[in-house]
């Protein structure tokens, strides 16, 4: 598992089936590691918040820094499959509209 740093943060691509993915407002799922939370922690907390979905599966495809040299945020990217219902509430600045974009 990959293990939180204060400036680490994570996002999935939330693939329901090989055809499409599930993609908020042209971005994926994303946001930060709370402390003490590892970041397939948080990204599964993050599908559940945003889209309203959690994975059986997770498959890590990188870690990198976001903008280096101007900013100190290192993301851990997922591709999230497997997917179904489950909802935990999201913060209230948050309107997300959840919409299937075609993989081809």
């Amino acid at each position: 598992m990959t293990h939180s740093t204060t400036e680490s943060a994570v996002g999935a691509s939330p693939a329901p089936n090989v055809s499409h993915s599930i993609t908020v407002r042209l971005e994926v799922p994303a946001g930060g590691v709370e402390d003490g939370e590892v970041s397939e922690e948080a990204v599964l907390r993050e599908l559940q918040e945003e889209i309203g979905y959690t994975a059986d599966s997770l498959l890590h495809l990188s870690s990198f820094w976001v903008a280096p040299g101007w900013a100190t945020e290192y993301m851990h990217a997922y591709l999230a499959t497997g997917l179904r219902e489950s909802r935990l509430d999201g913060d209230e600045d948050e309107n997300i509209e959840v919409v299937r974009v075609p993989f081809d």
